[in-house]
């Protein structure tokens, strides 16, 4: 039954989401966001050197978060699909079927 895997999905889930805040993922994308930003400026490149430094910090922060949101998005799917599953079992249990009366 899909239900028997429900508290090792759960905590797996549990865990992931506290490994993300050990590494602070929010912090690591809001400083990716923050410099992105600054990168837009018209006069990004006037200092070159500051430039491809931001553009290096920005590389190296992404090679961090990136693993990260994806494992995020893995145990995200893998609880909805557990969630669809158990939903699609219940619908397709004896007890759930209505019959109708002759």
């Amino acid at each position: 039954m899909v239900t028997d895997y429900k508290q090792e999905i759960y905590d797996l889930r549990d865990k992931c989401y506290q490994y993300l805040d050990i590494v602070k993922l929010d912090d690591l994308n809001k400083q990716i966001a923050d410099l992105e930003e600054k990168s837009k400026a018209d006069n990004f490149w006037d200092d070159q050197k500051v430039a491809n430094s931001t553009l290096k910090k920005i590389s190296d922060l992404k090679k961090i978060t990136t693993p990260w949101e994806q494992m995020r998005a893995d145990v995200d799917d893998l609880t909805d699909m557990y969630d669809i599953a158990v939903e699609e079992e219940n619908n397709n249990s004896p007890d759930s079927a209505t019959y109708e009366k002759e």
